[in-house]
């Protein structure tokens, strides 16, 4: 610790409530999200796709994630993460070192399930070799950086004892944190590509009131993702050498846990669209059919038009 700290093993300043709550709060309202989103595909437009399945995976995982960061939180009565590294017990050092690792990595995988699921909606919104091609080098691009974020936690540690067993002297890691610097900023660079990809094909649109509003949300929530993960890299990048690594976490965790879970909304928000116009058909039944509520990224076949809608044309049917 500092000069004139004393650690505190029995009662340490904690934040890692912090964490808790945050995790819970969004977890829930990602899977709510998640719920409608599986009900409009499987009850109303009768197909569920490969995206469907990553959505779910992802929040499978984040779940595991979610777990793994309250573990973190109550080692040994409040000992982990949100609290001073030096009030840590030593013998909670090794779990501690194994969890924060593993829960790394499940951020790597969730973050791979997310990006996929709206690249692949994204792939429908026009026919051009260009744009198709985009969608499709940037789906290989983080397919294999996160796989590599993912395992590099694992295998790329310079000093692999040091890493999972603090108490040895020997061995560096600073190796490893640079590589996670880096994953960070490239991980903040391809959300910010993924926001600006959908902007050319809907700046040209001429739309109403209600569909203008489905854009707005859309582009806000992904908005506040690429904020999230921007924010992440500086607090990374500023915070490299700081030796207070489990205080650290009360801003990563939050950071990570706002990034996920509000991606995971993105990507269930354009397939809300049968859902919303089902219940706005049976609230205005005699209402005209272009007051139905449509959220969302236009498709190929409704690009030039004003017609607005997140829904695949089979889903235009049901």
């Amino acid at each position: 610790p500092p000069l004139g700290v004393d650690p505190d093993f029995e009662h340490p300043d904690s934040r890692g409530n912090r964490i808790t709550a945050t995790s819970v709060v969004c977890w829930v309202v990602a899977t709510l999200f998640v719920s409608l989103r599986l009900y409009s595909r499987r009850t109303i437009v009768h197909i569920i796709g490969l995206e469907d399945c990553n959505d779910c995976n992802c929040l499978c995982v984040w779940l595991s994630s979610s777990v793994l960061r309250c573990r973190l939180k109550t080692l040994g009565a409040t000992h982990g993460a949100g609290i001073h590294f030096w009030d840590l017990r030593i013998t909670m050092l090794d779990l501690f070192a194994r969890l924060d690792i593993t829960e790394s990595a499940f951020y790597g995988a969730c973050t791979f399930c997310i990006k996929l699921s709206i690249l692949s909606f994204l792939s429908r919104l026009s026919p051009d070799r260009r744009f198709r091609a985009l969608i499709i080098l940037m789906s290989v691009f983080i397919t294999v950086y996160c796989l590599f974020s993912v395992f590099q936690f694992f295998f790329s540690w310079s000093a692999v004892p040091k890493t999972r067993h603090l108490r040895i002297s020997a061995g560096s890691c600073s190796g490893p944190l640079q590589v996670c610097a880096v994953i960070a900023g490239i991980n903040a660079a391809t959300d910010i590509v993924i926001y600006l990809i959908p902007i050319a094909i809907v700046w040209n649109l001429q739309l109403t009131g209600r569909k203008k509003l489905g854009v707005i949300i859309n582009f806000t929530l992904g908005s506040l993702v690429c904020i999230a993960s921007v924010a992440r890299f500086v607090v990374q990048i500023v915070r490299f050498h700081d030796p207070d690594y489990s205080r650290i976490k009360e801003i990563f965790l939050p950071l990570n846990t706002l990034e996920i879970n509000v991606g995971i909304i993105c990507a269930c928000l354009p397939h809300l669209a049968p859902l919303a116009r089902r219940l706005t058909s049976r609230s205005l039944t005699r209402a005209p059919e272009d007051r139905s509520i449509n959220l969302g990224i236009p498709h190929a076949s409704t690009a030039g038009r004003e017609s607005f809608s997140l829904s695949t044309p089979t889903e235009d049917r049901g």
